[in-house]
């Protein structure tokens, strides 16, 4: 486990885990900051947290700031061919729009099985664009829980699932939903 203390952490290139099983934890109160450094630009990197190939990920009370940028992230957490991942007491605020497919706070892009986003808090992503979500589940990713998320002010939706059959969410379950606009 990977435990960050109370304060600011600049990134300068997405954020990779080269295991599976890791579990990235800040503090409970919401005071372990990730926010983009000046060599963040989505030339190099789309998301601030990406788990694409990884399984049993978990993350756990960290804030993730985009600070509106539109040269930064387009996701806060990328998932990709993976399971068992926990995505739970974020605070995912200001991805803006760079131009190409839209911001998104938590993104499972196909294959992303068997996990869970939990009780996070997503707010101002891609207000003015196209396509910006709070939460978007996509392209055969089955047996995941969305629960107890608030989702505020983002450009096309609060949460999307996506698939290529008339059940989009599969075995998937959405609970316990909150949205503002």
């Amino acid at each position: 486990m990977i435990e960050l203390g109370a304060g600011t952490f600049t990134l300068n290139d997405e954020l990779m885990f080269t295991n599976n099983g890791v579990t990235l934890r800040g503090q409970a109160d919401g005071s372990s900051r990730l926010v983009l450094g000046n060599g963040f630009s989505t030339t190099s990197a789309a998301a601030v947290i990406d788990l694409e190939g990884r399984s049993n990920i978990t993350l756990q009370h960290l804030t993730i700031d985009g600070q509106n940028r539109n040269d930064g992230a387009t996701y806060g957490v990328y998932a990709r061919n993976g399971s068992g991942h926990v995505v739970q007491n974020l605070d995912i605020q200001r991805l803006a729009n760079d131009g190409s497919f839209g911001s998104v706070g938590v993104y499972f892009n196909g294959g992303v099985n068997d996990s869970s986003i939990l009780g996070n808090t997503v707010t101002d992503i891609g207000v003015n664009d196209n396509f910006g979500s709070g939460i978007r589940v996509h392209g055969d990713s089955d047996r995941n829980v969305i629960a107890d998320n608030t989702v505020d002010r983002t450009g096309r939706g609060g949460i999307f699932a996506l698939g290529n059959n008339a059940d989009a969410l599969g075995s998937s379950s959405l609970d316990g939903l909150v949205i503002r606009d």
